[in-house]
């Protein structure tokens, strides 16, 4: 059993490696260069950006997760699962649209706050969902307390509910900022200097791997540091879950002018993180766009689904064989694995990319050397610049959410089952197959649904890593945008922010009865 998570942790750990090796060990002087001349600009805006995003993002989610979970007031149960569509927007998406609709309003859209702005609105849902569940859990004794004692309801949000929910904002705020980090398409639409388009630039502009590699390696430990961040603040959400300590009392009715207004804040993000784009989009798309549908593009939307399906269920079946050996075999290298595999979506695309590419290509010239050696015959690319090579990059990126999946699945699978099964003759692997998978299918279902939507969406990997010729519709979306041709690029994006509500479905699925 400890086979298969010591084989997954060197698939996971080989980007890593990758990207020391690169730094370190290639001959490059252009990180001293950048060192001179730019690394302190990307530094600058990376942070800018994250300080101006992360306010937003904090106060979008928390007070609308407030308003919802505790009180009443005009299209409250719509607007409770509302607050997810943002999800559902690439952030470079709403980029292209706003800055194709208002550019002649707003000369200066394509600016740092236009950018925070955008993120701001799109990433909330990450502070929201979180922040929801922790105060649909708090007792609302404490509340009712702070109120006898003579607080207005908005000194006990404040005072009692706000600082009891800190774990789950700060959780949510590190996810939100590795989002930002991460980002390529918006950054580099509005011409900021941030460290993801400066691992971009550095490989294919000056033309320097080791560059690269090192400035995804600043990249990396910043992300690394966040996802530490957010799984500490997760820990500590436990302290302040009290076993009989959940008594709820009746929703506060806003009415009037206040209930309105409460209606107003909560549809900000809806608005402009997802209806305006799709409306502006699906104008586009209704006027002008429709010609760009023709074979071509169903041919790019089939390539982008197939992909995305194939990336799925790899990552399903890695996740599903990666939780079930840590749930059995015990030990060092059982939880090695599993950490490995939960670091995946803390690497940044253009890190990942960087990582990802140098193994894939040692590994065809050392096998393609062997082939040829043998049949005389070059066998030309098997990994580096293939779909293969694609799906391993997202199988590393997008495989913690299967992953944590299936975990919380099989926690939730009673040990007699497993004994039972044993007692009556069941193999190990036969028990696997017979009992857990039957009762994860939901779990099953639910992580393949969203990562099918992330590999859709995911651009700066699939931009640096796809073969020739191999456009995906988020690669395309992104080259036409670039060329300022939205209209032709209005299919691809729509049918991307369509695709991306899939996710939403499942969220609120899995979330209904705590409305």
């Amino acid at each position: 059993m400890t086979l298969v998570p010591v084989l997954l942790l060197l698939l996971f750990l080989v980007p890593v490696g990758s990207l020391f090796v690169q730094g370190f060990a290639l001959p490059d002087d252009t990180f001293t260069h950048l060192w001179n001349t730019v690394l302190g600009g990307y530094v600058a805006s990376t942070l800018s950006l994250v300080a101006l995003v992360l306010p937003g993002v904090l106060v979008l989610g928390s007070v609308s997760a407030w308003l919802v979970a505790r009180h009443d007031f005009p299209l409250r149960k719509s607007l409770s699962w509302m607050l997810l569509l943002p999800f559902a927007s690439p952030p470079y998406i709403l980029a292209y649209v706003y800055t194709d609709a208002f550019q002649g309003v707003f000369p200066d859209i394509r600016s740092l706050p236009v950018a925070a702005a955008l993120f701001a609105v799109v990433l909330s849902p990450y502070v929201y969902l979180l922040a929801r569940a922790t105060f649909l859990e708090q007792s609302s004794r404490l509340v009712d307390a702070a109120r006898v004692l003579g607080c207005s309801s908005l000194a006990a949000f404040f005072r009692v509910a706000l600082p009891l929910a800190r774990p789950s904002l700060v959780a949510g705020a590190a996810m939100a900022t590795m989002e930002v980090v991460a980002d390529f398409g918006t950054v580099e639409y509005f011409a900021i200097d941030t460290m993801s388009t400066g691992v971009y630039r550095t490989w294919f502009a000056l033309g320097s791997k080791a560059g690269a590699a090192r400035l995804a390696l600043i990249l990396l430990a910043c992300a690394f540091v966040l996802l530490g961040i957010e799984k500490a603040a997760r820990r500590r959400a436990r302290y302040f879950q009290g076993g009989h300590a959940t008594a709820r009392s009746e929703r506060t009715k806003l009415s009037g002018t206040k209930g309105w207004l409460a209606t107003a804040f909560c549809a900000l993000p809806v608005v402009f993180g997802f209806a305006l784009p799709t409306a502006l989009l699906s104008f586009r798309v209704a006027t002008e766009g429709w010609r760009a549908v023709d074979a071509s593009f169903g041919t790019m939307a089939l390539r982008s689904f197939s992909l995305a399906l194939v990336a799925g269920c790899v990552c399903c079946g890695a996740g599903a064989l990666l939780a079930w050996s840590s749930r059995n075999a015990r030990g060092f290298l059982a939880r090695a694995g599993v950490n490995a595999a939960s670091l995946g979506y803390a690497m940044p695309g253009a890190v990942l990319a960087v990582g990802v590419l140098f193994p894939l290509g040692a590994a065809d010239a050392l096998v393609g050397d062997a082939w040829q050696a043998v049949t005389g015959v070059d066998p030309g690319l098997l990994l580096s610049g293939t779909a293969g090579g694609l799906v391993y990059a997202y199988a590393v990126r997008f495989g913690a959410i299967p992953l944590q999946s299936f975990q919380a699945a099989l926690g939730r699978v009673t040990p007699s089952l497993e004994g039972t099964a044993r007692v009556l003759g069941a193999t190990p692997l036969r028990t696997f197959l017979r009992v857990h998978l039957p009762l994860t299918r939901a779990s099953a279902a639910a992580a393949l649904v969203l990562v099918f939507v992330d590999v859709v969406k995911e651009l700066p990997a699939t931009l640096l890593l796809r073969p020739f010729d191999f456009d995906t519709l988020a690669v395309h979306t992104y080259h036409l945008a670039s060329d300022e041709r939205l209209t032709a690029a209005s299919p691809a994006a729509l049918l991307i922010m369509v695709v991306g509500i899939l996710p939403v479905i499942v969220l609120q699925k899995l979330s209904q009865g705590r409305n």
